[in-house]
């Protein structure tokens, strides 16, 4: 079913669960088992759960159910056509675990993508294009995320089946990680980008974030504010998107099953943060408490810790934004400073909660809701259209998630998830359900909901009736989890900024749908 036609209906969502959730270490990621279908030749001698558990939740969602079992099972032939371009989006945000637990629950894993890479293959019947592409954070090194995925061996395992495939990295700029606590001009390097360039997609009064009120207190992902208000101002709400991904003819989101610090959870919607190649025109937060026009750190952080953070965001728009080196010796010498008397005047800032890190950041969730409408109705050229310009599939990779203090440095959790589904606030919907956590309570998934008229493009995308949502699995208290308050499975350690605030409830508890 296209995304036109599940607009404001009920939905079908897949969830596979694989018994042990661990993933192939040994790339390119062959098949651990001989399926009819597969025609690439290749196989591995241990077993491929990741593998395993996206195909059957291509078929636990009826995709090409009559051919099942046999060599002409097609299951993206659905929503894939011969000759398309591909492309596959998948959570590529670091090349490292800042609290040391490695890359599983931060990245979506390449033996997941080698699986929908595979069937998407086999719908192009030999022509058509696939390609794996994101734009990371600027402080992610991609070299060193290839040679942890073993991108090298997929390519060349498809150029080895002639095969049209390639990752790419579809950042403008990149920054050198270094322990000094700020960036200096010299630390950051320009990239080629996405070899098919950018398109500027402007939502105007379409967009999520044009009732905010104080957008002159805009972030973004650098000390330059003044970029990130210039394309969020008088009434013009900018993304420079990949033109790969709008020139695709389907893209298929592959977001990681985790915890967020700024929306709550990274799926679907989150993750289309990486269609957009230069993060200054992403507005992450506003400066300041919300008492101050801002939703930066709540009202209550302790004084001292305010006004350091104060200092420091003034400090770096008047050193740091012009590349001057004297700027930046200045900055450093005040930076050094204040670390040598910090721990002597007690300042305490209470880290989860900085930079918009929390449950009442209103700035943030707006800006995914308008990557996804553009996604789904952007041209190439970058006009919105009233009708669909793409085709969409979801396959989040929750085989293993990331909990507490994501999306940059989870904890892993054995989750055992893979969901399915072509509808992307429904994924969305069921997969916050899966974590435990109230899909109401999750503003992005809330807003698109919501019953009065925003004036979005989002509201195109809600759901008759939520509750009704079908979930197909083969454990039947997965497969009702939309009908009932109990909670399934697992359960997800939400960042310390939301505990509280999204948790789903007892049923006793549980407020009327």
């Amino acid at each position: 079913m296209s995304t036109a036609e599940n607009a404001s209906m009920t939905a079908d969502v897949a969830v596979a669960h694989v018994e042990f959730p661990m993933y192939p270490q040994e790339p390119p990621y062959h098949p651990g088992d001989v399926y009819p279908e597969y025609r690439l030749g290749e196989h591995s001698p241990q077993p491929n759960h990741a593998y395993a558990a996206v195909r059957e939740a291509f078929h636990l969602n009826g995709m090409d159910s009559a051919n099942y079992g046999t060599d002409r099972w097609n299951p993206l032939g659905t929503v894939i056509e011969p000759g398309d371009r591909v492309v596959i989006k998948p959570n590529f945000v670091l090349s490292f675990n800042e609290e040391g637990h490695g890359l599983d629950p931060v990245v979506t894993h390449p033996s997941v993508l080698r699986a929908i890479a595979d069937y998407a293959f086999i719908a192009l019947q030999g022509s058509g294009s696939v390609r794996i592409a994101d734009a990371p954070q600027w402080d992610c090194d991609f070299e060193e995320l290839s040679a942890w995925g073993g991108f090298e061996a997929i390519t060349a395992f498809y150029e080895r089946h002639r095969l049209d495939f390639a990752f790419l990295d579809l950042r403008k700029l990149r920054r050198r990680v270094t322990d000094r606590g700020y960036v200096r001009q010299d630390d950051r390097v320009y990239l080629d980008g996405d070899p098919n360039g950018y398109t500027v997609v402007d939502l105007g009064a379409r967009s999520a974030l044009a009732d905010l009120p104080n957008p002159e207190r805009l972030y973004g992902s650098d000390y330059d504010r003044t970029e990130t208000v210039s394309h969020h101002h008088e009434g013009r709400h900018e993304y420079l998107v990949s033109r790969t991904v709008l020139e695709a003819d389907i893209v298929i989101n592959a977001p990681k099953m985790k915890v967020h610090k700024k929306v709550g959870v990274t799926l679907n919607i989150k993750n289309l943060v990486g269609i957009n190649g230069d993060k200054n025109y992403l507005p992450h937060y506003r400066v300041g408490s919300p008492r101050e026009g801002g939703d930066e750190y709540p009202d209550t952080m302790d004084v001292k810790g305010r006004k350091a953070l104060a200092a420091r965001t003034w400090l770096q728009e008047r050193l740091l934004t012009s590349g001057s080196r004297v700027g930046e010796f200045i900055y450093s010498v005040v930076f050094g400073a204040y670390r040598l008397l910090r721990d002597g005047l007690h300042v305490r800032v209470d880290k989860p909660v900085v930079a918009g890190n929390w449950h009442r950041n209103d700035t943030c969730w707006r800006m995914a809701v308008d990557l996804m409408n553009i996604l789904i109705y952007a041209d190439a050229d970058g006009t919105i259209r009233d009708e669909p310009q793409r085709r969409f599939l979801s396959v989040v990779d929750g085989i293993v998630g990331g909990q507490l203090h994501g999306p940059l440095s989870p904890k892993p959790i054995a989750s055992g998830w893979v969901v399915v589904g072509d509808h992307p606030y429904a994924v969305d919907m069921a997969v916050t359900r899966l974590m435990g956590f109230d899909w109401r309570k999750v503003p992005q998934l809330g807003f698109a909901q919501a019953e009065a008229s925003t004036g979005s493009l989002a509201e195109r995308f809600r759901l008759a009736d939520p509750d009704a949502l079908r979930v197909h699995a083969r454990d039947g208290d997965v497969s009702s989890m939309m009908r009932h308050r109990r909670r399934v499975g697992v359960e997800f350690d939400p960042h310390p900024g939301w505990r509280g605030h999204i948790e789903l409830l007892a049923d006793e508890q549980e407020p009327n749908a």
